[in-house]
């Protein structure tokens, strides 16, 4: 078929195989066109066409984005569900109920963490830091939300492994695996249990 742009853009008639139709019959009868060329095997020499002034693409949707995350999700609150319940080990209790920034007003502990040469424990972490304080505020000394947190920013990061591996050329199979394995992996269990640990899920997301 043969439409100019032109005429899509300037007239409500647009000429279809020498005979004049509202544009949205055109529109139709051009997206019918588009699927029945995939259908033959020439999806890529029709992959230029447009639809309604679209370009059809065969990136992943945002539906399709939205289960997978939602997948991942669940299966990590699954798999680490068991040690939600513990209490703070190790440096938790240094780096939140014993950091005195993350109990002051809230102006004062966001310049602290960000701008200040704050260290706790020898290490300067500001997003780590800006992390826990907004978990401090929001869950104070109950352990169990910031495990359930580690769990969904761990799903969040096999989320993007797949977006990365997609990118770099994976196809989907691979890629979704690359994600799955990485998500179900007990190499996890310690960043995902170590409330602290947080800082290490971020380091790899980032």
């Amino acid at each position: 078929f043969d439409v100019g742009a032109g005429s899509l853009r300037g007239s409500p008639l647009t000429h279809h195989g020498g005979r004049s139709l509202p544009r949205p019959a055109c529109i139709r009868s051009r997206r019918a066109a588009y699927t029945a060329a995939l259908a033959g095997g020439h999806g890529l020499a029709w992959r230029s066409a447009t639809v309604g002034g679209v370009v059809p693409s065969d990136e992943p949707g945002a539906a399709r984005i939205f289960w997978v995350a939602l997948g991942f999700a669940a299966v990590a609150l699954l798999l680490h569900g068991p040690g939600f319940g513990g209490p703070f080990i190790a440096d938790d209790l240094l780096y939140l109920e014993h950091n005195a920034a993350l109990s002051r007003p809230l102006g004062q502990a966001l310049r602290t963490v960000t701008l200040d040469r704050y260290y706790v424990m020898g290490n300067w972490s500001p997003v780590h830091q800006l992390l826990l304080l907004a978990e401090w505020r929001a869950f104070g000394p109950n352990p169990l939300p910031y495990r359930v947190t580690n769990a969904l920013l761990h799903a969040l990061v096999a989320l993007a492994m797949v977006v990365a591996g997609r990118r770099i050329g994976l196809s989907r199979p691979a890629a979704f695996a690359a994600g799955t394995i990485f998500l179900v992996h007990p190499v996890a269990a310690e960043p995902v249990g170590w409330i602290n640990q947080s800082k290490t899920l971020l380091a790899v997301g980032f």
